[in-house]
């Protein structure tokens, strides 16, 4: 933006309106970027005013109940903005709902968070049935779309018959690009790369407060499996850490095995065959046609949340399967791990990237601006 002659500024909106995911409070320094931390809804009307004329805000929050006031401030304001549509459904993961399980899991969120979380879970679904205009909320400017959505765009309701649509990609795909400029083939033998999630510690698994997932057993079922991997087929193991776990825990879960972390797109680049839960990280095995193997275990599978549901709904959309490791037949392995070239294609259309120039997206962002106020 800024070699564009743009001047980029990030607002952080976290103490007034609501994500739909956590923030890190991470302290960001960018050349030549203004960050402002707005502390209330009056700040944020008094900048909205100030850089109303020349300004176009790029949001990264999610249209629901609990953001109803972001987008009737911004109506008021004629503010024009774009809204970045997202990869899956707008009421969330719909998939795991047909799981029993889910309805478990779902009572033991109400009970917790007590009548405020299932009074919060009732006005949305209203909410979002309920035209925009009822609410005093216009239709968006720009529609950054990532995918290839179909019927889904149109659908939206802040979709409007003057909203214009830009055609993008997942952010994924910018890390792609990048990648491609520096990329180093390192020559080494065949490779397999898990990329370990850190499953038993992971925040948003111990937020459901229903595992009893033993971390000393869940790696001791993938270091078996590797191991057999390894002797049976003679691939070098490596691992790519989770970028929020300590790497010398990930290191000690695996001691036979070379552990990276924040390499991530590099090991996949080199690596044979890709190993994965459901990462997104395997929307680069798929840029790179690698081979991908989706994978749970006894232990998982026996979970009160819906690993399996969750596994099987991401490999579904490269129409994979999912295997259990503690039961599967290693020689049946190439026959689970076939690129189907059509597939790949499919899913990178889909999930990744529909149309578009293959630049950053910052890029065609700008080239639309231009052109759209050129006419």
């Amino acid at each position: 933006y800024n070699k564009s002659n743009y001047s980029v500024e990030i607002w952080y909106l976290n103490n007034v309106f609501i994500r739909n995911f956590k923030s890190n409070n991470r302290k960001l320094n960018f050349k030549n970027v203004t960050i402002f931390n707005i502390k209330d809804e009056v700040q944020f009307k008094e900048l909205l005013k100030k850089n109303i004329k020349n300004s176009i805000f790029f949001l990264r929050y999610t249209y629901n109940y609990s953001n109803k006031k972001l987008f009737q401030i911004l109506t008021t304001s004629k503010a024009k903005y774009i809204y970045s549509l997202g990869i899956l459904p707008q009421d969330g993961f719909n998939y795991i709902s047909k799981d029993k399980k889910y309805f478990f899991i779902k009572l033991k969120q109400i009970f917790s968070k007590k009548i405020g979380y299932l009074k919060s879970i009732i006005l949305n679904k209203i909410y979002l049935k309920l035209n925009r205009n009822f609410f005093n909320i216009k239709e968006a400017d720009f529609f950054y779309v990532k995918s290839k959505q179909e019927n889904k765009i149109k659908n939206h309701k802040l979709f409007g018959k003057n909203t214009k649509i830009i055609f993008g990609h997942h952010r994924d795909y910018d890390k792609y690009l990048d990648f491609l400029k520096i990329k180093k083939r390192i020559k080494k033998k065949k490779t397999a790369l898990f990329i370990d999630q850190g499953v038993p510690y992971h925040p948003d698994n111990l937020e459901i407060g229903l595992l009893d997932l033993k971390e000393q057993n869940y790696y001791k079922s993938i270091n078996n499996f590797l191991i057999n991997l390894m002797q049976k087929y003679g691939y070098l193991i490596e691992i790519s850490a989770h970028p929020k776990v300590s790497l010398n825990r990930t290191k000690n879960n695996f001691k036979r095995f070379k552990v990276k972390q924040h390499e991530t797109i590099s090991q996949i680049y080199n690596s044979d065959l890709v190993i994965t839960h459901a990462s997104t990280a395997s929307n680069f095995a798929i840029l790179f046609k690698k081979k991908l193997l989706f994978i749970s275990n006894n232990l998982l599978n026996s979970q009160s949340y819906p690993f399996k549901a969750t596994f099987e709904f991401f490999a579904s959309r490269l129409k994979k399967k999912v295997i259990n490791i503690d039961q599967f037949d290693i020689k049946k392995l190439n026959s689970e791990i076939k690129i189907i070239k059509k597939n790949y294609k499919n899913y990178e259309k889909k999930f990744i990237k529909f149309k578009g120039q293959n630049i950053h997206h910052a890029s065609i962002i700008i080239n639309y601006i231009k052109k759209y106020y050129a006419n």
